[in-house]
């Protein structure tokens, strides 16, 4: 992707071609006032606009109403915004869609023309995803981002040089939105736009119709001269043209006070023998230590800017290096999807490579109105990585890499931008006269840090629980516990069922800083009185951090060791719960395939609607297999191709077939798959076909179709077969790597998006084989967006009444469009799985450490629990018995669990 820079001298020549510009226009708009304007309050208007509106009118870019009255001193609406760019450009808007492609803007709409070709020009999106925001008011921001997308600048291509000289000198900056910064620093830049005064930008004020008017004045007189002086000079490099920046990138190791080690983390160079990493990294030591990748050690003379709010920090090492630099770049130098890699040290094995996305850009908020800007992005990152360089891929560092989640689902930098004041301060210096700063304070403020008062924390959360009291326990844990609520909703129904005696037997401080700690956890959980316990023993980590000057739990993540010895229990393979209602009958899947267990990784499965047969997929051995649970007789079919997702229909089992890995970069036009059909007694193949797109899903329909969902691509198509044919009926679009199912009634296909957040849920209908809403946007969207968990899962209950999402919540399921998907109520965990039985007026939900939850389908209330042995893949119910595909150690088995009373 290239980017822009700026000509030094380009403010200069905008400046004297406005100058020029009204000294040559002086008398003919003296003459056209003396004659009389097109406009007729023009009076009223501000002096430094009245040339600016005579001109856009006598060119009908802007317009009076009736009596010629354009009201310069009133805010502009997006809609009238938009009309005056368009306009100005002399854009096409006869060629535009026939279907509106947002709501508030019908065909009918005076301003759909415009809107319409500004969005297909790439000029303006909408307030979501469905609304332009016709009648809002246009903000100064808005309208900066508008202006710059006129001239074709998009956000990623946007460069502003080593610093945002402009926006970083606004005494509002903070106020701009993240997504305008870049917009705000070129239009500030090339002259497009100036203040309001006071080195302030008023982002968020609404932008008065006469100050629309001088900037599309500014615009029409100065967008060649822009464009002409800037250049596209920056290629994009290869991801290993990428990865040999890695010798800029290096292993951060700290000492304390006594020659000890404490941590180790990442750094890179940025020149002058500085080196840039997180202030977590270094908090608290007395001496670094940097190691190239080549093994050369580097000794710092110390720290010479740093911010612990920002985790940011500069290193200056004891001698000057001779290091290639690395280029400093901008946060705004990347949109959400490109490219990144980020180089680091994680667990300390030394410039370790990871490559991904950017999956997103966050603002963090601390004190009254500090704020961090933070990129969220794909590549793996963990304990080592802090403080190493995430790379766009024209080099550049846009990001500090910092942190991420314990799941290893997301991973965040500090945006570059908030050190490159110190960056150009420091490099404009000789190396000499770094100031390293004086830190005793700090290490001290760190020694202070009683390990005492963080064990203490977790000491009481321990007597909580063995206490019961809930309202003690809970308030050891952050308010911003991402778990708070379902730690309440656990414990609540615990401590009435059962009566527990938790022991610790030890805790260790793994980490810690002024603020924030890690601590290891070793205890036993031993059943008293109340229904019987399996005796187990857990190690667990927790997460604490300062809130109010005192230590809160904020992350746990635990992990069963084993069973204590002494517990009989009834054989049960990481069970917890002993004599619960029915028996559990196990066989192992894998050592009934060959004779010795497999490890292979389930992405599907199915349960065959009469037989006690299940269907897998096992993509690491490009096989489907089937496997029936009472006899152990096992059929398999092989494939050329990696089988992904399979369903069964009627005698036949529909498998989707791989050519290619699912990536949102795989477009639609080159996208390839297959899809196989199997004889559902003996898997032999009965047919295969291509398909032109990347099958993510399948759907057998009664209706003689399948439906089948694209994996790939962003926007992707989802398409229809007929069986009888195997040829494409009809298509539509969703969003890629979404997860379908389809209605009882056949009239409509439902889908729930994994790729972006928060989840979005559509409705498509469809008429045998024919998808009814049009090829684009495609479907019926649900009217939340993160006003309800949602979780990847869902499932529709099989009367069609109701969608149940795995994050526990549940949605209406109604046949018309009117209120399709309303949110209807929750049940009281998460779930992986469900399973019906609706003749039995309840249903079953599979949850982590292989519970099993029976619920009143009348109630939605919770009636009785059961357990397994290992962590459920897959959850069916048939004749009053449950079956688990379950997973322990990397072994697959199949649990029967008898449910009836």
């Amino acid at each position: 992707m290239q980017k822009l820079r700026f000509s030094k001298n380009l403010k200069f020549y905008i400046v004297m071609t406005v100058l020029i510009g009204m000294a040559l226009s002086g008398f003919t708009v003296s003459r056209v006032f003396a004659e009389g304007s097109l406009i007729s309050d023009l009076e009223q208007s501000s002096s430094y606009a009245r040339q600016s509106i005579d001109y856009l009118s006598n060119r009908n870019i802007i317009m009076g109403d009736l009596k010629g009255n354009f009201y310069p001193g009133q805010n502009i609406t997006r809609a009238q915004m938009i009309t005056i760019i368009v306009r100005s450009l002399g854009l096409d808007i006869t060629n535009i869609p026939g279907q509106a492609t947002f709501k508030d803007v019908p065909k009918s709409h005076w301003a759909n023309p415009y809107v319409e070709t500004a969005y297909r020009e790439g000029i303006v999106t909408g307030i979501s995803s469905d609304l332009f925001g016709v009648n809002d008011l246009c903000t100064r921001e808005q309208m900066t981002v508008m202006f710059v997308r006129a001239l074709g600048v998009s956000y990623s291509s946007i460069h502003a040089g080593p610093v945002m000289e402009n926006v970083n000198n606004l005494s509002d900056r903070k106020k701009i939105s993240n997504w305008a910064v870049g917009y705000v620093e070129f239009a500030l830049e090339t002259g497009l736009m100036t203040g309001t005064g006071g080195s302030a930008f008023d982002p968020k004020s609404f932008a008065r119709r006469e100050q629309a008017a001088v900037v599309t004045h500014r615009f029409l007189s100065n967008k060649d001269i822009i464009m002409e002086v800037t250049t596209t000079d920056e290629k994009e490099l290869t991801i290993k043209e990428v990865i040999a920046l890695e010798e800029s990138v290096v292993l951060v190791e700290t000492y304390d006070q006594n020659g000890l080690p404490m941590a180790q983390g990442s750094g890179f160079y940025i020149g002058n023998g500085l080196f840039m990493t997180n202030y977590h990294v270094l908090e608290g030591a007395s001496y670094y230590v940097m190691t190239t990748n080549g093994g050369k050690q580097i000794e710092a003379a110390g720290i010479v800017r740093y911010d612990r709010d920002l985790d940011l920090a500069i290193v200056k090492s004891q001698n000057l290096v001779m290091m290639q630099p690395l280029k400093i770049g901008s946060r705004g130098m990347v949109e959400k999807g490109d490219k990144v890699v980020a180089i680091g040290n994680p667990l300390g094995f030394q410039n370790t490579v990871s490559d991904g996305i950017v999956s997103g850009f966050r603002e963090f908020t601390y004190g009254d109105n500090g704020i961090v800007n933070i990129v969220q992005f794909t590549a793996p990152i963990t304990n080592g990585s802090s403080g190493g360089a995430l790379f766009n891929m024209q080099g550049y560092v846009i990001g500090v890499t910092s942190s991420g989640t314990d799941d290893g689902s997301l991973f965040f930098a500090v945006a570059i931008d908030h050190a490159k004041s110190w960056i150009q301060e420091l490099k404009a210096k000789a190396f000499k006269d770094i100031t390293v700063l004086d830190m005793q304070d700090e290490i001290d403020a760190y020694m202070k840090v009683s390990e005492a008062d963080i064990k203490n924390t977790v000491y009481k959360a321990f007597r909580a629980l063995e206490e019961e009291d809930i309202n003690a326990y809970m308030a050891l844990i952050h308010k911003f516990n991402p778990t708070y609520g379902a730690l309440r909703d656990f414990y609540l129904p615990l401590f009435k069922e059962y009566d527990m005696d938790y022991t610790l037997s030890r805790v260790d401080l793994l980490e810690k800083s002024y603020d924030t700690a890690k601590v290891s956890i070793k205890y036993s959980a031993k059943r008293a009185l109340g229904p019987s316990l399996r005796d187990m023993e857990i190690i667990g980590y927790y997460t604490l951090s300062k809130y109010d000057g005192e230590w809160k739990i904020y992350q746990v993540r635990e992990t069963l060791l084993h069973y204590l010895e002494g517990d009989t229990g009834n054989g049960n393979v990481g069970g917890v719960m002993d004599n619960v209602p029915g028996t559990v009958d196990t066989g192992d899947i894998s050592s009934s395939i060959n004779g010795s267990p497999l490890t292979f990784q389930v992405s599907d499965t199915f349960l065959h609607p009469e037989k006690p047969v299940i269907f897998v997929t096992d993509m690491n051995n490009s096989k489907v297999v089937s496997y029936n649970y009472e006899t152990k007789e096992v059929q398999e079919a092989s494939f050329d191709l990696a089988p992904e997702r399979l369903t069964y229909y009627a005698g036949e089992v529909y498998v989707t077939l791989l050519k290619g890995k699912h990536s949102p970069y795989w477009w639609p036009e080159s996208q390839e798959g297959a899809i196989a059909i199997l004889d559902g007694e003996t898997l032999a193949v009965k047919e295969q076909f291509d398909i032109d797109i990347d099958p993510f899903d399948i759907i057998a329909g009664r209706d003689g179709y399948l439906y089948i969902p694209s994996g790939s691509g962003q926007t992707a198509p989802m398409k229809s077969y007929s069986r009888q044919t195997l040829q494409e009926v009809s298509k539509t679009t969703i969003r890629n790597r979404s997860q379908v199912e389809l209605h009882p009634t056949l009239n409509k296909i439902y889908t729930i998006t994994s790729d972006i957040s928060p989840r979005d849920m559509s409705a498509y209908r469809i008429a045998n084989g024919v998808f009814l809403d049009g090829p684009f946007p495609g479907g019926i969207d649900s009217p939340y967006h993160g006003d309800y968990a949602m979780y990847t899962n869902f499932r529709i209950s099989p009367d069609g009444k109701y969608i149940f999402n795995g994050a526990g919540t549940i949605f209406s399921c109604v046949l018309n469009n009117l209120g399709v998907m309303n949110y209807y109520g929750k049940i009281s965990k998460p779930f992986i799985d469900i399973a019906f039985d609706l003749a039995g007026n309840r249903f079953f939900t599979g949850t982590n450490g292989g519970f099993i939850y029976e619920y009143d389908y009348a109630t939605f209330k919770s009636t009785n629990t059961y357990k397994v042995q290992g962590e459920i893949v897959a959850l069916y119910h048939r004749s009053g018995k449950l079956i688990a595909l379950t997973k322990v150690n990397s072994k697959y088995y199949i649990e029967v669990v008898n449910t009836a009373e």
